[in-house]
């Protein structure tokens, strides 16, 4: 996928102005779990890095225990910011893109709590990059939700799809596709039913002398147009 660079031009040997393209798009996800006491650690990771992430999607952003926070605490140089309504939700989500890459958030109607979407615009069509996090406590009704989120999401989306996030299924056995539980079983015929593709093969959660298990996802529509890196 070709994007633009919003506001980047250079002049071609025949004199004439093109857009700048980017062909490598790189994602960066991960799991802060308070990205507040963290912020440094995430400039560090992204300057040991080979590449600037183009879309940098962030789960579990704020603290378990501080919930009267302001967005603009999370404002980092050379990205846009988009969040869900931290005012209203247990632990907040958001995602960067790069100030120079032409975007936009998405919102549908009765969404989820703890979701937020973006559309980035390309050459010839659109990315759409969805951020989600469920709790480990999450009841039927917003399981529900979840699904049905994914499933309208996926109908909607006329471009490429990506969905990341926490998503806490720990009985998921992703090799072959099998859980223990209904819920679980549930959200895995939803993912096969649009064609989603998971991508996070090993653990990304492991504590102590806890089992290690699969918790956060990248199901995609496509495999082969982006370079994902994934830090937990």
């Amino acid at each position: 996928m070709e994007i633009p660079s919003k506001g980047s031009s250079w002049t071609n040997e025949s004199g004439e102005i093109e857009n700048q393209k980017v062909k490598d798009f790189n994602i960066l996800y991960t799991n802060a779990d308070s990205l507040m006491n963290k912020r440094h650690e995430l400039l560090v990771r992204l300057d040991d890095l080979n590449f600037k992430p183009h879309v940098i999607a962030i789960t579990e952003v704020k603290n378990k225990k501080k919930n009267n926070i302001s967005v603009a605490e999370f404002n980092m140089k050379g990205y846009c910011m988009y969040t869900n309504d931290f005012q209203n939700c247990s632990r907040g989500v958001l995602i960067y893109v790069q100030n120079t890459i032409k975007s936009k958030q998405l919102y549908y109607e009765k969404p989820l709590q703890e979701v937020v979407t973006v559309e980035i615009e390309g050459q010839k069509d659109t990315l759409t990059i969805c951020n989600i996090y469920r709790s480990p406590n999450s009841p039927e009704d917003n399981n529900k939700c979840l699904n049905n989120f994914i499933e309208n999401l996926a109908t909607k989306t006329s471009g490429k799809l990506i969905v990341v996030g926490d998503f806490n299924y720990n009985d998921i056995i992703w090799e072959n596709g099998t859980a223990t539980s209904a819920f679980s079983n549930n959200f895995i015929e939803v993912l096969r039913e649009i064609f989603l593709i998971q991508n996070v093969v090993s653990p990304t959660r492991g504590r102590g002398t806890d089992e290690p298990h699969l918790l956060d996802l990248v199901p995609i529509v496509l495999k082969s147009w982006a370079a994902l890196e994934r830090t937990a």
